[in-house]
């Protein structure tokens, strides 16, 4: 795919930035460009059919919602697009992104440091392999999953946590992790929440799921306090098991 059939995405909270972003694509022979100032409005382009997006190029410290929650909606999106990271984090923290961008199934061509440039953005760029019908299919194919096969999920122990890591910018340290509930399906592969949360919490459930989350969060929480990491793990609760209280 040449650079002219590509359609890029920038996300970026500085407008001066993000116009020299735009410039570097336009100079390297990129003419469809979709400006985001943050997270919240690079999602909704994301979820209009009307705009589809092959490579988001992005900061991880934006304004509202930072980029790691949004690497986690656009994973929970099953939308097939490539991304490139603005970031000058430490390498470990890095790390535990492209661990985390992998687990969603997001293509991550690599880290830049800014100033973006041609010569950093073009390298990468070329690593970037267009999504075949084959890889968008089984998103499709699982939009409504039967309850009878989520609760056979959740007896054959199918279910576990992601986890999403909660970084204080300002050190650059890990202070905590977020349990992310996903499905490991052995036919179908990870399975995003939207799969399968409403049809639980329409079933009445929700409730095991929850159990099994906190179990294998706190599982993971003691490894990490035994290995010397100090971190909190938090657990999404649904809105229906507090009716239940």
């Amino acid at each position: 795919m040449t650079m002219t059939n590509l359609r890029f995405m920038v996300a970026e909270d500085h407008r001066f930035q993000r116009s020299a972003i735009v410039g570097v694509l336009a100079r390297l022979g990129a003419t469809t460009i979709h400006e985001a100032e943050d997270g919240h409005s690079a999602l909704k382009i994301i979820q209009d059919r009307n705009c589809p997006i092959d490579i988001i190029i992005t900061d991880l410290d934006m304004p509202g919602m930072d980029g790691m929650e949004f690497l986690r909606h656009l994973g929970e999106s099953g939308k097939q697009m490539s991304i490139i990271l603005a970031s000058a984090l430490e390498r470990k923290i890095l790390a535990s992104i492209a661990t985390m961008c992998e687990a969603f199934g997001i293509t991550l061509l690599g880290v830049v440091e800014k100033p973006l440039t041609l010569e950093k953005l073009m390298p990468l760029i070329k690593r970037h392999q267009p999504a075949t019908a084959e890889q968008a299919r089984p998103a499709l194919a699982v939009s409504r999953i039967p309850l009878k096969e989520i609760a056979a999920g959740l007896s054959n122990n199918q279910f576990e946590p992601f986890f999403q890591p909660k970084i204080a910018l300002a050190s650059g340290k890990i202070t905590g992790e977020e349990a992310l509930a996903r499905w490991r399906h052995p036919k179908l592969g990870i399975i995003a929440p939207h799969q399968f949360i409403s049809q639980m919490e329409e079933g009445g459930i929700i409730n095991e799921l929850t159990w099994v989350m906190l179990k294998k969060s706190a599982a993971c929480c003691s490894r990490w306090r035994s290995a010397g990491l100090d971190a909190t793990v938090s657990v999404n609760l649904s809105i229906s098991s507090f009716s239940e209280i």
